[in-house]
């Protein structure tokens, strides 16, 4: 639906990313990350500063992520490697850097948490509150899975401070679900819950 009423890439680009989120918000993973990486390919013909690649990638990461599928992770990160910095927009810069903490962390790599770190700062300095939730309740997880309840409960409790203000009702329940250091302790990394 939709990609037959146009051929503008713009246009095409901004209907995938509209049904990526809604795939995304809906837990369909197949059909978010299918979108969102067809959205990410006019990052060629729209640049990787366009809205909806800045927002469709993102979704296809995470997606690809809550599928198990590393090839296509890997894919997306080398996606967006491959074009200069100078081209890269530092909110896909620091959207990668969160990636790459998930997938260290995934592989039980203590370099997972300089990575989140590092994402966080970039995300706290760009002002970009709603990327920044993501991120602390990507970081609550990571926390919560080795073994450190209290530091997942502080940001998890930020990020729901930040989806509040937002009204963003999936991260606030998100964040809500890892804000309880009894429930979020001794967490497996198995059962990590997946981004939304």
């Amino acid at each position: 639906l939709g990609d037959e009423v146009t051929e503008d890439p713009q246009s095409l680009a901004a209907i995938g990313t509209a049904f990526a989120a809604a795939a995304a918000l809906a837990g369909d993973h197949v059909e978010a990350l299918g979108r969102a990486r067809k959205t990410v390919e006019f990052g060629e013909a729209l640049g990787l500063r366009s809205d909806t690649v800045r927002w469709a990638w993102p979704i296809a990461a995470d997606a690809a992520l809550a599928l198990g599928d590393r090839a296509a992770v890997t894919e997306l990160l080398n996606a967006v490697a491959a074009h200069r910095r100078g081209h890269v927009p530092a909110v896909l810069r620091a959207e990668q850097r969160r990636i790459r903490a998930r997938l260290l962390a995934l592989d039980n790599d203590s370099s997972a948490a300089e990575e989140f770190e590092a994402a966080t700062k970039s995300l706290r300095e760009l002002e970009l509150p709603y990327h920044l939730a993501v991120c602390l309740a990507d970081f609550a997880e990571y926390h919560a899975a080795d073994g450190d309840p209290r530091q997942a409960a502080e940001l998890a409790a930020e990020a729901a401070t930040i989806a509040t203000k937002l009204g963003a009702r999936p991260l606030l329940e998100r964040a809500h679900r890892l804000s309880t250091p009894a429930a979020i302790g001794g967490l497996d990394p198995a059962q990590r819950p997946v981004s939304t």
